[in-house]
């Protein structure tokens, strides 16, 4: 009699991460530096520790990138979150990430200034020249905080946390998904900026002397660059067909709220910042009126 084959368990599906780094070029870098820095430091490192490595623009699709980064942050097994440059739209979305306490690893070339307050969290540095005796051993080490990093994301040992470096009662919780998945991904949107406003005034009420701080002239800078972030989402909304205009309304007067509270966290304010506030306010007013 012949005996009938077992079925061979299904392979085990491979871990992603998702990588948070500038995209497009930045002044004070060659052309395509960071593309370099993902080719020949972070890929390796994914790979190395056993994670399929995903950046932004591999598999974003026309006018949907928010959504992709979205879905990638909140879904993603790891990040990986590349400091250098302080880019805005990095540092919005490591917020994202850390609202919902989930693992990530920060990297930086040598010589980044710290952003904000996260002096405690393990940042690995490599070096921008990328010389080969200096790549061979950074990806070894981020590969080693990778696996280590997510061995621990649910033991209560994760440094990179900033919900639990700050005590926060509670990480951010996704909403009762109902509609469009694009609509869906506007109402995560809103809960990811409220929760990561509440992160930073909890912060920002555990420094002793908050008003040195506040008038820093480089947190001046971070609040600029939050707000320059919140108009550009704003202004997306105009040809994003999958709201109403009740929706889109609803979803800039959180945007306007929170920029709002944002704008009042510097004592500082250059010319600026005050047209970039009048702008938002502008569209606030545009979109309550439609």
């Amino acid at each position: 009699m012949t005996e009938t084959p077992k079925a061979l368990p299904a392979p085990e599906k491979q871990k992603t991460c998702f990588v948070v780094m500038p995209i497009a070029d930045m002044q004070g870098y060659e052309p395509s530096h960071f593309s370099r820095v993902y080719a020949n430091i972070i890929k390796p490192a994914c790979e190395l520790a056993g994670f399929r490595p995903v950046r932004a623009d591999e598999v974003q699709n026309a006018g949907m990138i928010h959504i992709d980064i979205l879905n990638n942050l909140l879904d993603a097994d790891m990040v990986i979150c590349d400091l250098s440059g302080k880019n805005p739209n990095v540092m919005f979305e490591l917020g994202i990430r850390q609202a919902f306490d989930k693992p990530v690893v920060l990297i930086q070339e040598i010589g980044t200034g710290r952003i904000f307050d996260i002096s405690p969290m393990r940042c690995i540095d490599y070096d921008k020249n990328m010389r080969y005796d200096s790549v061979v051993p950074v990806q070894k080490k981020i590969s080693d905080c990778i696996k280590e990093t997510y061995d621990k994301k649910d033991s209560g040992e994760n440094i990179n946390s900033i919900v639990r470096l700050l005590s926060v009662s509670r990480a951010a919780e996704l909403p009762k998904a109902s509609g469009s998945s694009e609509e869906n991904m506007f109402h995560v949107l809103k809960s990811d900026i409220e929760s990561i406003k509440d992160i930073i005034l909890k912060q920002n009420r555990k420094i002793n002397n908050p008003v040195k701080i506040i008038n820093d002239r480089d947190n001046l800078q971070n609040i600029k660059s939050e707000l320059i972030h919140i108009k550009s989402m704003i202004s997306k909304l105009k040809n994003d067909s999958s709201l109403s205009n009740a929706e889109k309304s609803e979803v800039v007067n959180k945007m306007y709220i929170n920029a709002s509270n944002i704008f009042e966290l510097s004592k500082i304010k250059d010319d600026e910042i005050e047209d970039i506030m009048t702008d938002i306010r502008n569209s606030f007013i545009y979109y309550s009126i439609i």
